[in-house]
């Protein structure tokens, strides 16, 4: 018989510890719909199924459905690039809504440019309205779908993105075997999306900066949903860095054109966070013209 000294006495107060304590339940990801405006309907139509309400925080739509163990966010259509990065900058997978009625939209580039800035960690994307597709062309939806999916894989390798491990869903099934496709209907991507858990590389040591050098590349007519834009020394310009912005003035000596790539020097009207190696956004009318890198700081 062991001796009492050596028996463990737990008292009310630990016993109440040890109830309380109990595993960590690993959250699934958070992810975030960008592209065609249609993706304000696939949220309607989770909360619908799921019998859940849609939240309204800040400007975002939240949606936690039960069944896909996923936290899924909207920016209303026509959110201002600067919003859509603040919030990509916080989440696990952005999942591109492309309208298959209508193909890849310029908005759909956009928002890809910002997640790549951003450094989301994982890509997806949620081909809807293929039934209605379907319906109106039913020889021709299947080659129809290829050809958007390929030029959705074209815009993704263009800027950087391994395009052939992103994974591609279908809101309904079609009568002709697709190649390529990981699940159909909304909740089963979700579902499938849920056992993905991308690790985000959180930047490290930012600090307050006041002045910037960049290699920057500012977009072509064909790459922006607005205008191109050309600068000149002493025009403003909005700028965008690991989730802070502020007003700028271009304090190079040159002009820089559509489709330019080059070092670019600019003086913040207040500090933004960054350091060397953060993407930043050039941001005119709440579009985004321009991404780039920095590669030298100064306070």
């Amino acid at each position: 018989m062991p001796s009492l000294d050596t028996v463990p006495i737990i008292t009310a107060a630990g016993l109440l510890t040890c109830l309380l304590v109990v595993p960590a339940v690993q959250a699934g990801p958070t992810i975030t719909l960008i592209g065609d405006d249609v993706r304000s309907t696939v949220m309607e139509y989770m909360a619908a199924g799921e019998q859940s309400e849609i939240r309204h925080r800040d400007g975002v739509d939240e949606l936690t459905p039960v069944s896909a163990g996923v936290t899924l966010r909207n920016l209303a259509p026509g959110s201002a690039s600067i919003a859509m990065a603040d919030l990509l900058l916080v989440s696990d997978i952005a999942l591109i809504v492309m309208d298959s009625t209508v193909g890849p939209t310029p908005v759909i580039r956009e928002h890809i440019l910002i997640a790549r800035q951003a450094r989301v960690p994982m890509l997806a994307v949620l081909v809807s309205n293929v039934a209605r597709l379907h319906a109106r062309a039913p020889a021709e939806s299947a080659e129809i779908l290829a050809v958007e999916i390929e030029a959705v894989r074209g815009l993704l390798s263009a800027y950087d993105f391994d395009a052939k491990s992103v994974r591609v869903y279908y809101d309904a099934p079609v009568p002709e075997p697709v190649e390529g496709v990981a699940a159909f209907g909304n909740r089963e991507a979700l579902r499938a999306l849920s056992t993905f858990v991308p690790r985000r590389v959180r930047a490290a040591d930012t600090g307050p900066v006041t002045e910037i050098w960049s290699a920057v590349y500012l977009l072509t007519e064909l790459e922006t949903v607005g205008a191109a834009v050309s600068l000149a020394p002493q025009d403003s310009i909005m700028v965008w860095s690991e989730g802070t912005h502020s007003k700028a003035t271009l304090s190079s000596v040159s002009q820089y054109h559509p489709g330019d790539f080059r070092e670019m020097s600019l003086t913040l009207e207040s500090p933004v966070s960054g350091k060397e190696g953060s993407r930043i956004l050039l941001v005119s009318g709440e579009r985004v013209v321009g991404l780039g890198a920095i590669t030298q700081i100064g306070h």
